[in-house]
């Protein structure tokens, strides 16, 4: 033991000094900041900067905005809004669909169960005997040897997809290895699962690193609880909670059989539910509890699981089950012998309706105790459905080999985006998409091939892959497209160059006919009523291409019926690289750039 001492003979008493001096109180300026550090007592020096003109600039101290005023934009051209040239836009492949056939469950009465009457015996990787239907005191790990990495993110880029529009994110946006799920937390956080844990908000991913913990890591399952712990589990090592600060692993070494998950769920009083192949766990208070077949399961592999308010539905390749205090009840569908189940997934709707599918259909089960079957033989692009989704009332995505579907029950349309390779409809190899997720936004997120693909909300008509953007949409549901010009394309199969403005499956282009500067639409902004818009054009002002080998940059002010446009070649606004525009409370339009920050009063 080392005793750390030293003495002050300047002192003349026999009272130790103190060990630390209270920090003083120092108030704040608010025009100098802290003249001194108010924990140490030194004095603070401010840094100097230096800016892109050699300018030296002071930390801590306000510095005075200087204004320069731009007079030489020119005088504007304007033009009268005239009539747009306006195309009908095909919708996508549409199919229609038959007015569902009316049934209901019945009860297996030969097959219920009582799980609390049996108990029986099983095996995990290492050869230990767990008890079934027993609690068992769940002894987690905790991880220590763990690493978290932040890092900033490019936007996503726009796939080359000639059917919809569709963002991506990949490894060069900032993802490591391939994803296999996904989820959104309730801070609207985005939670990636595939190689290593990430954590995604938007403009930076903090990535999660098991270091030398784990060998070939693979997250296949992601799923946030009512108290915010983020579950995730891995095919051969267990499963994992991390409540925020704590990873907490849950393995075979535990005296547990925790490989092969496959479902992870939770219902209304807070039990976590996990599936194992043919069997149920149940995680509470601390404790597993395990059910197999001699508890009341149909010795049939688990696709998925869901809790409702009073059962939890357990889908399996032979049926479905529903769980209930102690009781597994099978149920059957009268009067439907020809319905073939296989593993199938299943929801709780908006309308708190248990929503299954089975092969080549979907089922609803209602507050009435009817069941509700829709065949889709005939318009899916796939009869293996392995993920289903509901965007809203009536509305769901679901997922196949060979695409996805959007089906619509209220107006029977189903509406298709195929993979750009078909398989067989009765072979399900090449299933690349794992995942479906609906964000907070109601935008479709899917995990394909390792990869990230984003479909906007309101991207559900198709068009070609000029458009690279929906930058503004008002109130009466107008989109507002920016184009870019391909070298590939001589002409645009909807989309021309100019303002194009979408509406109810209608496009309508401006451009020098009626009023617009024709060109490629680079930047939207402000609102309905003082709209502006960059454009481009290749040539001089008078559109000779043969004189400069340059781009003629406009800005257009779109106010009330006119077109007002801004030629700014010869201007200052020329290569200031405007990135936004702002509209501001008092209706003045600011422009944000490289370097730029230029206002542009009304008056």
């Amino acid at each position: 033991m080392q005793i750390l001492f030293s003495c002050d003979h300047s002192i003349d008493s026999n009272e130790l000094p103190v060990l630390y001096y209270p920090p003083a109180i120092v108030e704040f300026d608010s025009l100098d900041g802290y003249k001194i550090n108010p924990f140490t007592g030194d004095s603070i020096k401010p840094i100097l900067k230096v800016n892109y003109y050699g300018d030296t600039v002071l930390s801590g101290k306000k510095v005075k905005f200087k204004e320069s005023l731009i007079n030489n934009i020119g005088t504007p051209k304007t033009e009268l809004v005239g009539k747009p040239n306006r195309t009908i836009l095909d919708n996508g492949i549409k199919h229609l669909i038959n007015k569902p056939v009316i049934t209901k469950f019945i009860t297996d009465n030969d097959k219920i169960k009582n799980s609390s009457e049996e108990m029986t015996t099983i095996m995990n990787s290492f050869n230990d005997t767990i008890e079934t239907n027993t609690p068992i005191f769940a002894n987690g790990t905790i991880l220590k040897k763990i690493s978290a990495i932040e890092e900033s993110t490019l936007n996503p880029g726009i796939k080359e997809d000639k059917n919809i529009r569709i963002a991506e994110l990949t490894n060069k946006e900032g993802l490591k290895g391939k994803v296999k799920t996904i989820i959104q937390d309730k801070n609207d956080l985005f939670w990636f699962g595939g190689a290593v844990l990430s954590q995604y908000n938007g403009r930076s991913i903090k990535h999660y690193y098991f270091d030398n913990e784990f060998e070939n890591f693979k997250i296949s399952n992601l799923f946030e609880d009512s108290k915010g712990n983020i579950w995730f589990s891995d095919w051969k090592e267990g499963l994992i909670c991390f409540n925020g600060v704590t990873f907490i692993h849950y393995s075979d070494k535990n005296n547990l059989k925790m490989t092969s998950i496959n479902n992870i769920t939770e219902d209304g009083k807070g039990n976590i539910w996990i599936t194992i192949q043919k069997n149920l766990i149940k995680f509470s208070n601390n404790t597993f509890t395990y059910y197999t077949k001699n508890e009341g399961l149909n010795n049939s592999s688990i696709n998925s699981i869901i809790c409702d308010d009073n059962y939890l539905w357990i889908s399996t390749s032979d049926g479905i089950i529903k769980y209930n205090d102690s009781i597994f009840i099978p149920v059957k569908l009268e009067n439907s012998s020809n319905i073939e189940w296989g593993m199938r997934p299943v929801l709780i709707n908006s309308n708190k309706e248990l929503v299954f599918t089975y092969k080549n259909g979907i089922g609803i089960l209602n507050d009435k105790k009817e069941v509700f079957l829709y065949d889709l033989s005939d318009v899916l692009l796939h009869h293996h459905i392995f993920c289903i989704l509901e965007i809203e009332d009536g509305i769901y995505w679901l997922a196949t080999p060979n695409g996805l579907n959007l089906i619509n029950l209220n107006t029977f349309e189903v509406k298709d985006i195929p993979n750009k390779m078909q398989y067989n409809k009765n072979d399900i190899y090449g299933m690349d998409i794992n995942s479906l997720t609906i964000d907070s936004e109601k935008n479709l997120w899917i995990t394909r091939n390792g990869s990230i693909e984003i479909i906007h909300k309101r991207s559900d008509f198709y068009m070609n892959d000029d458009i690279i953007s929906l930058d503004y949409i008002d109130n009466n549901n107008n989109y507002y497209i920016r184009t870019q010009s391909s070298e590939s394309h001589s002409a645009f199969d909807f989309v021309s160059l100019g303002l194009n403005i979408y509406n109810d499956n209608i496009l309508n282009n401006y451009s020098t006919n009626n009023g617009f500067s024709n060109g490629n639409v680079s930047l939207i902004g402000g609102n309905k009523s003082n709209l502006w818009i960059r454009s481009q054009v290749m040539g001089d002002d008078n559109q000779n291409f043969d004189v400069v080998a340059d781009f003629t940059t406009y800005l257009t002010h779109w106010k009330d019926n006119e077109f007002i446009n801004y030629s700014i070649r010869d201007s200052l606004f020329h290569n200031k690289n405007i990135d936004k525009i702002f509209i501001d409370k008092n209706n003045d339009v600011w422009f944000i750039g490289y370097n730029t920050l230029m206002k542009y009063k009304n008056n």
